[in-house]
């Protein structure tokens, strides 16, 4: 096994922090520095050796920037000192001076995504059909960790050793070299335990990592970032119009979504994938029409966020149809045990248990949690001007909602990248393996496994660089 390295001396590691915009949009007139002496070292955009972009896929956003400013908090420069504290107490003395601007100019709407399923014109045109149309709003919020996150860069015999938390190695090491220019066969990415509930480690280490190694550069030290890492939940507007009968048959539908994802759009094609697998409802319609647009806004990016817009789709579907089933004179559970069934639509957009089994086990969480008499009961209170008690509100039965969970990517989803794997022969049958896929837990075991068989080496002799 590879020799896990030891952290750098406290004493000659220089540590960061990162300077932000404090407008929404505008850009800068002027940037005031204090006088620094030669044991603080600053990052700018003149500083960076390669491009000032983090790509994305297809899209991309600057690293630092120096004049316009697309979005609060956006990075602007770096400060790096021998301690954390003069640092700080030097980034107060910096002055930043703004030219604001309308921050509703030069925004961008995409194309829209479109799913179609059946006549919508021709399926409306009956006099006996109701409408009812609401409109859903998943504000954009912002989830910021609890924890301090630690990255850091240092240089060890030529090579660029990075420590950071990430879901994503491959792209950190693909940024910090197309920021340093240093090649990608020069960067070790050695991936720290974390927790992102959120999917906050996706993109934003390889920003700081970037920032970090270009310190590293111009410093000639290791460098050290302590930070709190935020994600943005991007904002959701879901209008859904929906014909239907008296007796509760629901007809047509015609669903309209715009999404907010900050000042660049990301990854729209499988966004827009996971939220038609959440607005296609599982039951029966003659005619469905489906329209997904992407915006930009003076915010910061917002994509990923524990999901992709599925659970925000679904959870529209399911609230619209515990709506309509009160409307027609059913409760949630007797209007889908009697209107569900499997539609061609719905197993076009997700593959999930035939309805038959579905309905099974509507049955048996009703049956287990006693929807049927919780939801008497709310509706009997919600008819009395006068309440039975405070606390009956926390034992209402007023809505129950079905559907399939998803996992990774759809099958549509064609723009991911595909990993490295760098193998090197050592004496000794020794087998060194480079690779930005997971090398911990059963994934090392795997990659053992095969290169056995392929080499006709053993496992004990097959090691990972980031051991």
């Amino acid at each position: 096994m590879a020799e896990k390295r030891l952290a750098a001396s406290k004493a000659t590691t220089l540590h960061g922090l990162v300077i932000t915009s404090s407008v929404d949009a505008g850009r800068i007139d002027e940037i005031k520095m204090p006088v620094l002496d030669n044991t603080f070292v600053t990052v700018t955009t003149r500083d960076i050796p390669g491009t000032n972009r983090v790509r994305v896929l297809d899209a991309a956003t600057p690293l630092l920037t120096s004049s316009t400013i697309s979005y609060r908090q956006q990075p602007i420069l770096a400060l790096f000192g021998y301690d954390s504290e003069s640092v700080q107490l030097k980034a107060r003395e910096i002055d930043i001076t703004y030219h604001s601007q309308d921050s509703t100019k030069e925004h961008f709407t995409s194309k829209p995504y479109t799913y179609h399923s059946g006549n919508l014109e021709a399926a409306i045109d009956d006099l006996q059909l109701k409408q009812f149309e609401r409109t859903y709003r998943f504000k954009g919020n912002t989830y910021q960790s609890n924890t301090l996150t630690r990255i850091s860069a240092e240089f060890s015999d030529d090579v660029l050793h990075i420590h950071t938390p990430t879901q994503w190695p491959s792209h950190v090491r693909e940024t910090v070299s197309e920021t340093t220019s240093i090649p990608k066969r020069k960067i070790i990415v050695h991936r720290q335990p974390f927790y992102a509930p959120h999917d906050e480690m996706l993109l934003a280490p390889a920003s700081l990592c970037a920032i970090a190694a270009i310190a590293c550069i111009k410093g000639k030290n290791a460098v050290e970032l302590l930070c709190r890492i935020e994600s943005f939940h991007p904002e959701v507007i879901i209008k859904r119009k929906t014909w239907y009968f008296p007796d509760g048959r629901i007809q047509a539908e015609r669903i309209e979504v715009e999404v907010d994802q900050g000042c660049e759009t990301m990854f729209c094609d499988e966004m827009a994938n996971q939220l038609i697998a959440g607005l296609v409802p599982v039951y029966a319609l003659s005619a469905l029409s489906i329209s997904i647009t992407f915006r930009t806004s003076n915010s910061a990016t917002a994509h990923f966020f524990g999901d992709l817009g599925y659970s925000d789709a679904l959870c529209s579907t399911e609230a619209h149809f515990n709506t309509l089933a009160k409307l027609t004179g059913y409760n949630p559970l007797t209007w889908r045990l009697k209107f569900a069934t499997d539609s061609p639509s719905h197993s076009q957009a997700i593959r999930s248990e035939k309805y038959a089994k579905l309905k099974e086990q509507i049955s048996l969480v009703s049956d287990l949690c006693d929807f049927q008499r919780k939801n008497a009961a709310y509706e009997m209170q919600m008819q009395m001007r006068v309440k039975l008690s405070t606390f009956f509100n926390y034992s209402r039965g007023c809505a129950i909602a079905c559907g399939a969970g998803i996992s990774g990517f759809s099958t549509e989803c064609r723009s991911l990248p595909q990993q490295a794997v760098q193998l090197t022969l050592k004496p000794n049958n020794k087998v060194e393996v480079n690779t930005s896929f997971y090398t911990i837990g059963s994934s090392a075991e795997i990659w053992r496994q095969i290169i056995c068989e392929e080499l006709g080496v053993s496992k004990n002799d097959i090691s990972f660089v980031e051991d």
